[in-house]
């Protein structure tokens, strides 16, 4: 059933108008020959179909055996890497370097990678659920920043009724007024300088926003 599923969003592809097969492939496809090694969280790679493609690199650390307290003996670092993934925009790379030809190389991954030239302000005003969110990004002069589509940003976006829940309306009234740097600082601490994918952000637990504090992230089975 999968692989007629499959065989079905392939042939709308490449029936569908406009190029949008094309586009899919050459989302797809990077200029040059980069490397598994080259993969690196707040790297950029610009495809063939004109976006952006986000590298990511997740490490697991683990304690080197013997490792000993004393600062006058001699040795290497406590922590040493157990395990390393790499990312492309979420995407995890399944099988690294699986072909080095004289042209370039291939990785496999695990999902397919779906092109969007919506910038991030667009995907908010599309959404009424985010309206409040978006009010107040814009009361800052956040918002102009996410519809730049050469800044990257990754955003936790609370919806109205969340909004609602937390903050009494004279309250959100008095933010939006009168106390504008504490409005800017708690929206900041919603926004990340980079990229990150909800695999990475599972991966790696954590993620510095930009009021320079760190979100922890949970994940439940």
């Amino acid at each position: 059933a999968f692989a007629e599923q499959i065989i079905e969003v392939t042939e709308a592809l490449i029936n569908a108008p406009g190029g949008t097969a094309d586009e899919l492939v050459g989302f797809h496809l990077v200029n040059g020959t980069v490397n598994f090694t080259k993969i690196l969280t707040r790297m950029r790679y610009d495809n063939l179909a004109g976006s952006l493609l986000h590298g990511a690199t997740v490490a697991q650390f683990t304690l080197n055996p013997g490792y000993s307290t004393n600062p006058y003996r001699n040795q290497p670092s406590p922590y040493g890497v157990s395990t390393e993934e790499r990312f492309i925009n979420g995407a995890g790379i399944v099988e690294r370097d699986a072909c080095r030809t004289p042209n370039g190389t291939l990785h496999i991954i695990d999902r397919v990678l779906i092109p969007s030239n919506d910038t991030i302000a667009d995907v908010l005003r599309s959404q009424p659920r985010f309206s409040n969110f978006t009010d107040l990004l814009d009361t800052v002069n956040i918002l102009r920043f996410l519809e730049n589509p050469s800044i990257s940003r990754t955003v936790f976006a609370f919806t109205n009724d969340v909004l609602q829940a937390t903050f009494p309306p004279d309250l959100l009234d008095c933010l939006t007024t009168y106390m504008r740097r504490p409005l800017n600082d708690l929206l900041l601490f919603h926004l990340s300088d980079r990229v990150d994918y909800n695999s990475t952000i599972v991966r790696q637990q954590w993620l510095e926003t930009l009021l320079l504090k760190h979100i922890s992230v949970t994940t439940f089975p």
